[in-house]
């Protein structure tokens, strides 16, 4: 009750001993006395127990109390009883059926965050187009659209959704599968049904990928009419699960259901199919068994013979009482089949496959054919559950697989599998409750995993005793069989477990780490919260930093907005960053204000006492000042919220989200050309980062929520009256509730892993990313649940101050957004440390990725790869950069400096290579490492000395000087004692005058460096050929000299082009008619049939045939491969190739990539790129393997590439 009714004094109002846990979802607060148990549910009532005479008296006062409380607030809500105080119904339970936290009898429930729809807010409904629709999988919700009564709001970015997208369900392609740990499933095996495919991990030095041969996969289906490929996806207590999904094959006739139903579900060790209306259950796999089927461990089962047109001869059958075991001599595998009653079986094998002589040694021939199959004999078959479990990867260990490298099965797996068979999983959902233990804040997420009993003695099946009992227990009589249930857990999981569990010793790898199997119905994960999340940092800006800092608050304060942003023209990403950019440098100068105002006592920490005196005599931001910028920033949040911007936040009706409009930005005019109802984002997967496409919905949506948080921190009238509207956008990503009639719940969060996924419902070529879900930026998603943290936490303070007749309700739903805020930021704060942040020096139990990964960081983080690269390049700096902005309070979280430690090496080196890291403003998040690994003062010094115009810059527009300054200024002390140290902190101790490069080397350097931003040349070292825009030291450069303009005269306009320019053949000009090439100022790229004035060109040089030594044509062709248009458009809208026409037999730029060649496609080492993502494959070099959404730039890093065409699908 103390949240619901006690705003202000934090006592309680019903008892000062009292010592309260609040369940957020549900709005329970429990007193734990020694006289009295008080249970309130703010939806509900308060029930009160007292435990003496003594207790009930004074017991009878506080819900007097309590009871005046209460009947004011329903006469100060005009004699309305408000709907979260509504009575408990007589059955115990919530009237939204909340569920019974089986451990302690609580409810843990998750109320919605609001009940308003977006239209009365003002955002108003949009009905997309049929391409970009739900599709048929979703029956009869795909086609309604959604409203406070119809439809039904739809999964967007959840884990299994390409399941969902393309031609799932009615036309499924390889591309609709889901990574369901430790299985990777599809539907398109030799017969209907679900195929389980299972991975092995594959490294690079640059990717790790989970590979897996479809052809050693086994299908639990159905052969029978009028069944087809055609799956719908069933809805799992009125909604989709976050932890699973239900794909239902067949219709439902009228006369008679024929339909079988399998449930997808995390961490499954079993695929499952239950079978209804005689449909009779196959098994298939595409290669044949090494030995006769084994039937309850002493029956060989003869198979028959699978003629080509289906039909079959000559097999015998046996009864199954309990399994089958099934093994195959090609791929080493062996499986388990269980029933859950007795049924007859028979098999078969395909006779085409018998006399197929097997392939090549290391040659892998990809084909879908019913090799082998077993069937259920039974004429007929009613409510028959069937299971299929792979028991071994390796089991004679005679193969030379990538499989047996794993180890992965215990020899007691086989056994385990049989006691626990009787189980499974169905409607998996998750609940979670806020307490606080010892002083540490924590949630606990409960994942009950609706187990459901499928075994049964033969004799308990009856009409009366259907063989389908839902429960953990059911009529379970036969003493061989468990009623717990088996799920495959990741390694922190299991050491986060608060309910009770039994672990066994079986346990497999991943491309997530290790998960072990364990047995429990239901999980309680503790996930400690931390300190509470606040705008500031624990500790404050360093007293030397804050002369410095003052000055540059002097000019940020008056930050203004782009024009065409304040009129909501543009996208919502950048124009969100800018929003909180604005809202940190506020932030900033309040934080600074205070100190000055703050009285310098004896108890406070020196370093404090020194803020203040140095606050005390800096010029900071003057009341005016401060309330102007915070009056332009509430200008620039608003036109989002209040309907008024050119490209306005919509509602789609179709799939239930926050949509931007879009906008065709006209450059000259700064607007939109369009409005709505004209919304050219949602057919458009390009406009605006794919927003209208669900695509990184929690960036987008986090920046303006910040900053809508600051705004209403300091004008709580302002924050009241957007307080729904901001709502809208946290509804959007993070809708706690199956009772939002309008979004999904938990739109982006994976909540098994603890990350989101950024990437929505774009498709390629109308088929979803072969890799499934992705995620580029770990710390922006971190970000968006700071901000909503923040924002619930300042939205209580504002309710505080109201007068609101519902200011309870309201308080209850801050406290809420606030609670969830937090456990979703430290479970992401987690999951990026342990699926981003690389450590190398873990022991080889523990370590997540394959020791060929060298790189210190994952770049995009996908279910079925991880790569060290990012959607805008593949320079390393862009790939660690982009895991580590904004730079906010929370990074003091993300950024572990041990971690931190061992990626500042690279990311220096990287930054100092290319003056675009600078430039672009990327070299702003590397003195933001530079603090955080213990050098705050050497990361001031290069802030200092940056110029203004890199905080316009796309990489640095988010970021602002004041900003830099705070953040370096506030990092916590950390001795950093690796070697490896800045390089101006090198100059200090190492001081070495600059040596003038001569004319060899000026000639050696011609189009490799540039004289302005990177003049210090490397000439000999690992670093040879190098550039930097600060000199070498003598460890990463031996031999280093600086290039002055004299190299300009000295290497002439007909110096040939050599170095790394000609290397790399970043430009091509065509040989002989315009060899003369520009590379520096306007005409940088331009070609010309004479040499270059240094006016139109101060840096050129002429191309020859011997450019590029070795050359496999002449120089200065342009590749092209002309290929299915289908295919090529797909690779060209990805990788931003040209794409000029759509018919057949369009070309595409290949750069100095040729067409890969049968010798390659075949090559494991080489094939496994994504064709229709990244389909430009390194074949020598130190990327050798790599893959790139774009040709490579032939240099060291890759000296050699090719194209892998979609002929090479027939070896993969």
């Amino acid at each position: 009750m103390k949240n619901m009714l006690n705003a202000g004094p934090k006592k309680s109002i019903i008892s000062e001993k009292s010592n309260y846990k609040y369940d957020s979802l549900s709005g329970i607060s429990k007193n734990e006395t020694n006289e009295t148990n008080i249970s309130c549910d703010l939806r509900d009532s308060c029930n009160f127990e007292a435990k003496d005479e003594k207790s009930k008296k004074r017991l009878f006062g506080k819900v007097a109390f309590v009871t005046s409380v209460l009947i004011a607030l329903v006469y100060a809500g005009r004699h309305v009883l408000p709907e979260y105080i509504k009575p408990k119904e007589a059955t115990g339970e919530t009237p939204e059926t909340g569920k019974i936290n089986k451990k302690s009898g609580e409810i843990l429930f998750t109320h919605p965050f609001s009940d308003k729809s977006p239209p009365s807010l003002g955002f108003p409904s949009f009905e997309r187009g049929f391409q970009t629709s739900p599709g048929p999988v979703f029956g009869k919700h795909g086609r309604n659209n959604i409203t406070e009564s119809t439809g039904l709001p739809k999964p967007t970015n959840a884990w299994y959704q390409n399941l969902l997208l393309g031609g799932a369900g009615s036309d499924p392609t390889q591309q609709n599968k889901a990574y369901t740990l430790p299985y990777i499933v599809d539907t398109v095996g030799p017969i209907v049904g679900l195929r389980l495919n299972w991975p092995f991990m594959l490294g690079s030095s640059v990717s790790v990928t989970a590979n897996y041969l479809e052809k050693y996969s086994l299908t639990l289906g159905s052969t029978d009419e009028p069944l087809n490929r055609y799956y719908e996806v069933l809805t799992c207590n009125g909604g989709y699960s976050p932890l699973g999904i239900l794909l239902k094959w067949g219709e439902d006739t009228g006369s008679r259901d024929r339909y079988m139903i399998s449930p997808v579900t995390r961490g499954m060790p079993f695929g499952t199919m239950k079978y209804y209306g005689g449909v009779r259950p196959t098994i298939a796999s595409g290669i044949l068994p090494s030995f006769n089927p084994i039937v309850d461990s002493n029956i060989n089962l003869k198979c028959g013979t699978l003629l080509n047109d289906g039909s079959t001869t000559g097999s015998e059958r046996a009864t199954v009482e309990q399994n089958v075991l099934l093994h195959f001599s090609e791929s080493d595998f062996s499986w388990i089949v269980t029933f859950s009653r007795p049924v007859e079986v028979e098999c078969f094998i395909n006779a085409d496959e018998v006399n197929k002589p097997p392939p090549p040694p290391g040659v892998v021939i990809s084909d879908n054919s019913n090799a082998f199959q077993l069937k259920v004999a039974d004429e007929e078959v009613s409510d028959l559950v069937v299971k299929i479990a792979l028991v071994d990867d390796c089991t004679t260990q005679n193969s030379s697989s990538n499989y047996c490298k794993a180890g992965n099965f215990s020899p007691d797996y086989f056994s385990l599998l049989k006691v626990h068979a009787d189980v499974h999983s169905e409607c998996p959902d998750i609940r979670y409750s806020f307490e606080s233990i010892d002083g540490t804040d924590v949630s606990m997420v409960h994942f009950d995993w609706d187990v459901q009993s499928t075994r049964h003695h033969p004799s308990d099946v009856s009409v009366s005793n259907p063989p389908l009992a839902r429960g953990s227990g059911g009529n379970l009589r036969n003493s061989k069989y468990s009623d717990k249930l088996l799920v495959y857990a990741l390694s922190n999981q299991i050491d986060n477990m608060d309910s009770p569990i039994t672990r066994s010793s079986q346990c497999v790898n991943t491309l997530r780490g290790k998960m072990c199997l364990v047995l429990a119905d239901q999980w309680i994960i503790r996930e400690d919260l931390g300190d509470p999340i606040t705008f500031n940092a624990p500790i404050p800006p360093r007293h030397w930093a804050i002369p410095a800092l003052a000055d540059s608050l002097s000019q940020d304060i008056k930050f203004e907005l782009p024009d065409n942003y304040r009129r909501g023209a543009g996208d919502t990403y950048f124009s969100g960053k800018m929003l909180s950019k604005q809202a940190r440098i506020i932030l900033i100068a309040d934080e600074l204000r205070s100190y000055a105002s703050r009285t310098i006592s004896d108890e406070l920490e020196n370093n404090i006492k020194l803020t203040i005196e140095e606050c005390k005599q800096a010029s900071l931001p003057t009341d005016d000042e401060f309330n102007n910028a915070i009056g332009k920033l509430k200008e620039g949040v608003e036109v989002w919220l209040n309907g008024t911007a050119e490209s306005i936040f919509t509602y789609d009706v179709r799939w239930g989200g926050v949509v931007n409009c879009g906008c065709n930005y006209d450059g000259e005019t700064e607007s939109c050309y369009n409005r709505f109802p004209n919304c050219p984002a949602f057919s458009d997967p390009g406009m605006n980062f794919g927003h209208g496409f669900y695509n990184d919905h929690h960036f987008h949506h986090g920046y303006h929520i910040y900053a809508a948080a600051v705004v209403s921190k300091f004008d709580n009238a302002w924050g009241r009256k957007y307080f729904e509207q901001v709502l809208l956008l946290i509804r959007d990503i993070a809708n706690p509730s199956p009772n939002d009639h309008y979004f999904p719940r938990f739109r982006m969060k994976d909540f098994f892993l603890g990350l989101s996924y950024a990437s929505g419902i774009a498709t390629l070529g109308g088929q979803p990313y072969p890799n499934g879900r992705n995620q580029e930026s770990s710390s922006e998603a971190i970000a968006s649940y700071e901000a909503m943290a923040l924002y619930g936490k300042v939205m209580i303070e504002c309710w505080t101050e109201s007068h609101d007749p519902l200011v309870a309700k309201h308080i209850r739903v801050a406290k809420s957004v606030s609670d969830l805020g937090r456990l979703l930021t430290m479970t992401e704060v987690r999951a990026a440390d342990r699926y981003y942040h690389v450590r190398h020096d873990m022991s080889e139990g523990n370590s997540i990725y394959p020791s060929e990964y060298t790189k210190p960081v994952i770049g995009i983080l996908w279910q079925t790869m991880v790569q060290f690269q990012t959607w805008f390049g593949n320079a390393p700096y862009l790939a660690i950069g982009i895991q580590l902005l904004p730079l906010t309070a929370i990074a003091g979280k993300r950024d572990d400096p041990k971690w931190a430690s061992s990626l500042y090496s690279s990311f220096s080196s990287s930054c100092n290579a290319d003056p675009v890291c600078s430039s672009q403003g990327w070299s702003i998040l590397l003195y933001g490492i530079l603090a955080t690994i213990g050098k705050p003062e050497v990361a001031m010094e290069q802030v200092l000395k940056l110029p203004d115009e890199v905080f316009r810059t796309p990489g640095g527009n988010g970021h602002s000087l004041s900003n830099t300054l705070w953040y370096v200024s506030t990092r916590k002390e950390y001795n950093f004692t690796e070697e490896i140290l800045p390089t101006n902190e090198r100059e200090k101790n190492e001081y070495r005058p600059d040596k003038v490069c001569p004319l060899s080397v000026c000639k050696i350097s011609i189009g490799h460096c540039s004289l302005e931003d990177a003049p210090y040349f490397c000439d000999g070292g690992s670093n040879a050929g190098g550039c930097s825009r600060t000199p070498w030291n003598t460890v990463d450069c031996p031999n280093s000299c600086m290039l002055q303009a004299g190299c300009n005269e000295a290497r002439g306009p007909d110096q040939v082009c050599s170095g790394d320019l000609c290397d790399k053949l970043v430009y091509k000009c065509p040989i002989p008619d315009a060899p003369y090439l520009c590379y520096k100022g306007q005409n940088t790229g331009g070609c010309s049939n004479k040499p270059w004035s240094q006016a139109d060109c101060p840096d050129s040089c002429k191309l020859e045939a011997e450019c590029v030594e070795g050359a496999p044509r002449e120089f200065g062709q342009i590749p092209s491969y002309t290929g299915n248009a289908k295919d090529l458009a797909s690779i060209s809208h990805q990788s931003g190739l040209p794409n000029s026409t759509s018919a057949e037999g369009m070309t595409i730029d290949l750069g100095m990539c040729q067409v890969c060649q049968d010798e390659v496609c075949a090559n494991s080492r080489f094939n496994e790129c994504p064709l229709d993502e990244a389909p430009f494959v390194c074949l020598e070099g130190s990327s050798s393997s790599g893959c790139s959404t774009k040709p490579w730039k032939i240099g060291v890093d890759c000296k050699r590439c090719c194209f892998l065409s979609k002929e090479c699908i027939k070896y993969s």
